[in-house]
């Protein structure tokens, strides 16, 4: 598995978080979406000489030091981004007004299709207190698309966040373009720590490859009480990238059926219990091979982020390898 648990990491980042001095603070004051007009003057101010999420990012990362971003805005206020997604290339901490009165999202107005953050490699971001919502990658045929709501290179810490209806890839009746799709709502290669968090409804959508449609991760990778729910067409968290074969992905597709059938009347699963539903529809053989081989194909699929899983419940006695 490519997840390495970080807790004493984030424990770390909390006390020099308490501690910390910032060589500017930028108070957002208007949740357009327009640009700083100066970086160099050390001001967040649009054209209009109204301080946006936009202006304040551009405006720290021009400027040196580790700066911090407020938020003075009219409650349950969204930001409407219609420009384009928010790059973020210097070491900063954003701190929202919380989760069910900021919302930080792509404009349904807007005429492309964008992530809403993108955090480059070599800094240090925190974000909390808010939501990322709405963002959307579309990739042309034979092209990959990632991380529909926040690209990670960098170290991210999300605290109190939620991170929901995000998408990449193109519609699940659509899916005729040859298209490959990771991290609906986050992809990280860097070191991603969430607590206190929520990463819900967000959705990978491919038909070459569509894994985690909640969070793609080949880097560091830390949940501390987060809660990640999702579609269900597509499940939550890729730990291990994968390939199957046309004929196994069907079989995973009827091992969801059960699955979530099951799920949404309030009950868990063993993978043996899979097996004999697998076995009573007539979809395998009833022997030892086959069992073996659906115990497999489980495990590989869970760690690919294509079954959930929480769907099942022996993980450890079942499963080949963790």
């Amino acid at each position: 598995m490519k997840v390495t648990i970080l807790f004493v990491g984030l424990l770390a980042f909390l006390f020099t978080f308490s501690t910390q001095t910032f060589a500017a603070t930028f108070v957002v004051d208007n949740n357009g979406d327009t640009n700083d007009v100066n970086t160099a003057d050390n001001l967040c101010a649009d054209s209009s000489n109204n301080c946006t999420l936009r202006a304040a990012i551009e405006q720290a990362n021009a400027s040196a030091g580790d700066d911090s971003i407020t938020f003075s805005l009219a409650a349950a206020s969204p930001i409407e981004l219609t420009i384009g997604e928010l790059p973020i290339n210097t070491n900063i901490i954003i701190v929202g007004t919380g989760e069910n009165q900021l919302t930080v999202q792509r404009s349904t107005t807007s005429a492309t299709n964008f992530r809403i953050f993108n955090i480059t490699g070599g800094v240090n971001v925190t974000i909390s207190d808010l939501t990322i919502s709405g963002g959307r990658l579309m990739p042309a045929s034979f092209n990959l698309g990632v991380g529909g709501g926040i690209y990670n290179e960098g170290i991210l810490n999300l605290i109190n966040i939620t991170v929901k209806n995000n998408n990449v890839g193109i519609p699940f009746n659509q899916l005729t373009s040859q298209t490959r799709a990771l991290g609906g709502g986050i992809y990280n290669t860097g070191t991603l720590y969430l607590m206190n968090s929520t990463v819900s409804n967000n959705t990978s959508a491919g038909s070459i490859t569509a894994e985690g449609g909640g969070i793609y991760s080949t880097g560091g990778l830390s949940l501390t009480n987060t809660i990640i729910t999702g579609d269900k067409n597509m499940a939550k968290i890729c730990f291990e990238p994968k390939e199957f074969r046309q004929n196994t992905l069907a079989l995973i597709d009827k091992c969801n059926v059960i699955l979530e059938r099951y799920d949404a009347a309030g009950f868990d699963m063993t993978v043996r219990q899979v097996y004999y539903q697998l076995v009573a529809a007539d979809e395998i053989e009833n022997s030892e091979k086959s069992y073996n081989k659906i115990q497999g194909l489980l495990n590989d699929a869970r760690l690919a982020g294509l079954v959930d899983w929480d769907f099942i419940v022996d993980r450890t006695r079942q499963l080949r390898k963790l």
